[in-house]
């Protein structure tokens, strides 16, 4: 082998050593800072959840309902109103009334909504 040929072989093999320690030594750092943050999230009471649990998707299913009552009861009242615009007397009274039950509802569920 050449002078020059081991000259570069010997460079190369230093450079490899010095690259693997350097990412060694960053690997090491990163570990100690995530075991800090574990430790944190420890103190603090945070835990990792895997996923949603049973409430949350009771919670979501119910969120979904009320979410498509509050749309039919909307478009109920949308139908009626129509109906109210054109009908007379005693006819536009009954309607008034079930306008106005039907407000009391969709505030409710818009309650319901406002709270989640």
């Amino acid at each position: 082998m050449k002078k020059s040929a081991l000259k570069e072989f010997i460079r190369s093999q230093i450079i490899t050593e010095l690259n693997i320690e350097d990412e060694t030594k960053a690997l090491e750092d990163y570990e100690t800072k995530l075991d800090a943050v574990i430790k944190k999230k420890e103190e603090a009471g945070l835990t990792e959840e895997e996923g949603p649990t049973k409430t949350d998707i009771k919670k979501t299913q119910g969120l979904a309902k009320t979410k498509e009552e509050l749309a039919r009861v909307e478009k109920e009242m949308k139908s009626v109103a129509k109906k109210w615009s054109k009908a007379k007397g005693e006819e536009k009274e009954k309607l008034l009334n079930t306008l106005k039950n039907k407000t009391q509802i969709k505030k409710e569920l818009v309650k319901l909504l406002d709270r989640v």
